[in-house]
């Protein structure tokens, strides 16, 4: 986990410092927040989260760059295998970071940069730094990762690989400004966001609406 968080640092770096992809270099700053849905073994409840994104142009169709989100999870199960008397409740909170690719499709048809309209795909690889654990319905502890015997008592959290990809509907305002719809698909490399281990690796979906400032750099003599 460890050399991995070295090598986003350092594509971080290239992304900002490399001159050699194209004529012209455009930068781009969103923010975004949406509603989580996990599949889980208990039955999920709204939840949401909400993160940065810092993108870096090469070509007209492509975006690469990296994202920031931090958000929780929640849900709950009446009689439950832990406590079959009051049901049971689990929580999550997270915090994920990665590497992200744009490709927009809408260019095969317009290769136009500042087109109104921009369908697109996208795949990334990051980590989740997260928090999860199980209640009782009167806010009862009973188990948890990344906790001691108790809610308040905190432990370093548990990091897992995760793998987002989305399929994106923009709308350009003008050559600067877009809001876009992303539903994602998200694979997690852990069986304890719910805190319930089935053997089955955990994914859950996400479905932010983001919100993307774009900034123009000038033309590489």
């Amino acid at each position: 986990m460890k050399n991995l968080k070295i090598y986003i640092l350092l594509f971080l770096v290239f992304v900002l410092t490399n001159n050699n992809f194209s004529q012209e270099r455009s930068f781009s700053i969103t923010a975004g927040y949406g509603l989580n849905k996990p599949v889980s073994d208990l039955q999920s409840q709204g939840s949401g989260s909400g993160g940065m994104g810092f993108y870096f142009n090469p070509v007209n169709a492509l975006d690469v760059g990296i994202t920031f989100n931090m958000g929780t999870f929640n849900g709950k199960q009446n009689n439950y295998v832990y406590d079959t008397v009051t049901g049971v409740k689990f929580l999550n909170n997270f915090f994920d970071y990665g590497i992200k690719a744009i490709y927009n499709l809408y260019s095969l048809i317009d290769p136009n940069p500042y087109a109104k309209f921009a369908l697109s795909i996208s795949a990334g690889i990051g980590l989740m730094d997260f928090r999860s654990r199980i209640e009782d319905l009167n806010g009862n502890y009973l188990h948890g990762f990344g906790y001691e015997n108790a809610q308040t008592a905190k432990k370093k959290p548990t990091t897992e690989l995760l793998a987002p990809f989305s399929l994106g509907f923009k709308y350009r305002f003008n050559k600067n400004y877009s809001l876009a719809l992303e539903p994602t698909f998200i694979w997690c490399n852990t069986d304890k966001l719910d805190d319930v281990i089935n053997g089955k690796k955990d994914f859950y979906f996400y479905f932010p609406l983001i919100f993307e400032y774009k900034l123009y750099v000038k033309p590489l003599k």
